[in-house]
């Protein structure tokens, strides 16, 4: 039943890290009041961390396992864009070093929860 489980929750999380990167986005730009940008966050990471707490419960062993890796690259992704985005000396757009910090805060947590319990996956372990 994994294999139907798994490309849901695959979507699922795609769509949440293009809400996420769309909101940054937009941030970054200034164009307006960023209450909706910063609210479409919030409800982003509820819903990963609703998504986690549905794969533990629903997936079993190994697609528990892909689907964690698969997420833990995408945390890795944005949190190396966020270094990027700390680090630069003239960055593209005046928030980016704010965001870029944010980021950091919110994914380097969620990056040690994911690979954490990727490790402690038994799908790893031969028989």
């Amino acid at each position: 039943m994994d294999f139907v489980k798994l490309p849901i929750f695959g979507v699922a999380t795609l769509l949440v890290f293009y809400i996420f990167w769309a909101a940054m986005h937009d941030i970054a730009h200034g164009e307006s009041d960023p209450t909706f940008e910063y609210s479409a966050l919030a409800i982003g990471f509820v819903v990963l961390i609703l998504l986690y707490a549905g794969a533990e419960v629903s997936l079993g062993s190994r697609a528990k396992a892909l689907w964690l890796a698969g997420t833990a690259l995408l945390v890795l992704l944005f949190v190396v864009g966020a270094v990027n985005a700390s680090l630069r000396a003239h960055p593209q757009y005046p928030s980016d070093p704010a965001l870029g910090t944010g980021v950091l805060l919110a994914g380097i947590p969620l990056l040690v929860l994911f690979t954490a319990r990727l490790l402690h996956t038994h799908a790893w372990r031969r028989p």
